[in-house]
């Protein structure tokens, strides 16, 4: 039996821990609370990260279904530029908070749609020929005093000619040649050694032709001879890719080299290029109207003729090339940081930010 006391000393001990159990129960149930906010906050930000990481991956895919599909039957080559163009035009309205949407290829070829309204495109080629000042001096070199002077010359390869006289000035609307700055970039590819022969015997000459060889991935460099199976020997080999050589260089002070430009152009309601008066489309607004230089007074009427890739190649001349072109730059895909390192690992990735 117990006494008052104890009876007193009990019912304390089971207040005190009815009063601790409460506080348990309240303390797991903030517990709770606050593992579910927080797991709502993750859900949160997985969405909104997925919402700005999930449509470039999807656009990269669509692409190449298209690709593969025969949408583009030269593989994105130059004459496919309008195909890429109006599939891009789609795009761009089916996912608007892009900015622009581009591809570049080893030849040098690249497009872009922009959500200004307009496009881009750079004919295949190297940068970099060397050009002829109309001085008669006879050689293709100059002092930096004369790089702007109105001796605008001829490109020493003839064929370069057609890229030299095609670029644009924004404010005047005037054809200017393609006179690549001191410093400015340009691809060349890289020499093998081509074998003659002679009167006096044979001798080993440069050619450089950016033969291909092996891409620089994991998969490419992988040596496949060691593979004794032959199933996996097949395998390692389908996953070879292959590049063109080509290394990056400068243009020095005292040369006057030229360049193929990437010109920017007015578009239709398609996405396609167009100076055609009235099929015009214009930023944030709804009708339609005419393709203007920098002064919104001058039209754009480019008509350059010239056996461009656009043209469909193995010399055919059109002169459609340039039609909307309002302005000229110095620009090839292959010397951005994305593309090298996209070049370089062979797969789709993420770069870091960089200025356009």
């Amino acid at each position: 039996q117990s006494s008052p006391c104890s009876a007193s000393i009990f019912l304390s001990t089971l207040l005190l821990l009815h009063a601790f159990h409460h506080q348990i129960l309240q303390d797991a149930t903030f517990f709770f609370v606050r593992a579910e906010f927080n797991f709502e906050v993750g859900k949160r930000i997985h969405e909104r990260v997925a919402d700005f990481l999930g449509p470039p991956t999807a656009i990269v895919l669509q692409l190449q279904h298209y690709r593969i599909n025969g949408v583009f039957p030269e593989k994105l080559g130059a004459t496919d530029r309008d195909s890429f163009f109006r599939v891009n035009g789609a795009l761009m309205e089916t996912y608007p908070q892009f900015e622009s949407i581009y591809y570049g290829m080893e030849d040098g070829v690249f497009a872009l749609t922009s959500n200004e309204k307009s496009a881009n495109y750079r004919e295949p080629g190297h940068s970099g020929y060397m050009i002829i000042m109309d001085d008669d001096r006879g050689d293709a070199t100059m002092g930096e005093a004369d790089m702007g002077s109105s001796s605008s010359g001829r490109a020493k390869d003839e064929t370069m000619e057609k890229h030299y006289g095609a670029c644009v000035d924004y404010s005047s609307g005037e054809e200017v040649p393609c006179l690549m700055k001191a410093g400015g970039k340009y691809t060349e590819c890289t020499a093998i050694a081509l074998t003659q022969s002679s009167g006096e015997g044979r001798e080993e000459s440069p050619l450089f032709d950016c033969a291909l060889e092996k891409c620089t991935d994991e998969a490419s460099q992988r040596n496949c001879d060691e593979l004794t199976n032959a199933t996996e020997r097949s395998s390692c080999l389908s996953d070879i890719k292959w590049c063109s050589s080509y290394i990056i260089k400068e243009a020095f002070d005292n040369e006057t080299l030229g360049y193929i430009s990437r010109g920017t152009y007015c578009i239709d309601h398609t996405g396609v290029p167009s100076q055609t008066r009235g099929e015009v489309v214009k930023k944030d607004k709804k009708e339609w109207g005419d393709c203007y230089f920098k002064d919104e007074t001058t039209l754009v009427q480019r008509d350059r003729e010239g056996d461009f890739a656009y043209c469909g190649g193995d010399g055919k001349v059109c002169n459609e090339t340039f039609f909307g072109a309002y302005s000229s730059k110095d620009y090839d895909p292959r010397w951005r940081g994305w593309y090298i390192e996209t070049k370089k690992i062979q797969r789709p990735n993420w770069s870091p930010p960089y200025p356009f």
